[in-house]
């Protein structure tokens, strides 16, 4: 199970380097980020729906849920209210690399990344649904932590140190989550995967929908989340009837 996730972590973790890097040739224009951002938030929406939630639920550990939840909450509201940059400056173009986007950036890849752990880890989980989620977060991550730092004069290197230390921070949860699971904590699993819902919901919704708002709107925008969230619906279920056969 550890060999199996680790070799389709490859997949996630190449995606944030090779965006990194093709960020030096290729920017994406505003319509196609904002397209990105929406399509992304349907992605969340999905594994939200069909695999963190379930997953907590089946540990049936209310209390747990409920302090995991409250811990979601709270963290990201704190780093909002922190860390964030001022609604005038999203999607300005002279954005600069923070300490707050670094430790907003590295928490969302260390959840991300502790899903796929906690689904790899539990029989006839799909966890490739959260390889799926994860490899979508890359492609943004990717390219626009590279964009700011080549904006910034920043040279290869140090934007391949940054999307390097960032890969391993997703590795790391991945290999949290399977530890988790491991050691067979249902209380500790649960909060885990409850804090993870909550603060999915938060990236969703303060962060994915505010960029993609941002950049103006466009009838593509709420197709765009909807295909998104139906090709993340429509791999669980083909994985789900994988494992049934």
């Amino acid at each position: 199970m550890l060999l199996e996730m680790s070799t389709w972590m490859i997949l996630p973790i190449g995606i944030i380097l090779v965006s990194g890097i093709g960020a030096r040739w290729i920017k994406p224009s505003d319509r196609m980020t904002a397209i990105m951002f929406f399509f992304a938030a349907g992605v969340l929406i999905a594994a939200l729906c069909t695999e963190v939630i379930p997953q907590a639920m089946t540990r049936q550990r209310t209390p747990a849920f409920v302090l995991g939840f409250t811990i979601g909450v709270v963290l990201m509201w704190l780093m909002r209210s922190l860390f964030s940059p001022p609604q005038e400056k999203i999607a300005n173009p002279n954005r600069t690399i923070t300490l707050g986007s670094i430790l907003n950036i590295g928490i969302s890849l260390m959840i991300n990344g502790l899903l796929v752990g906690i689904a790899f880890a539990i029989p006839n989980a799909s966890g490739l649904v959260m390889i799926f989620t994860l490899a979508v977060k890359a492609v943004l991550i990717g390219s626009g932590i590279a964009q700011v730092l080549f904006r910034n004069g920043k040279p290869m290197i140090t934007v391949m140190i940054m999307l390097i230390a960032f890969s391993a921070v997703a590795y790391g949860g991945s290999v949290l989550g399977w530890l988790l699971v491991l050691t067979d904590a249902q209380a500790i699993t649960a909060i885990a995967c409850a804090t993870a819902a909550a603060i999915m919901l938060w990236v969703v919704f303060e962060e994915l929908m505010v960029e993609g708002h941002a950049r103006g709107t466009r009838r593509t925008d709420s197709l765009s989340f909807f295909v998104g969230c139906g090709a993340a619906i429509w791999l669980s279920m083909r994985l789900v009837d994988a494992v049934g056969q």
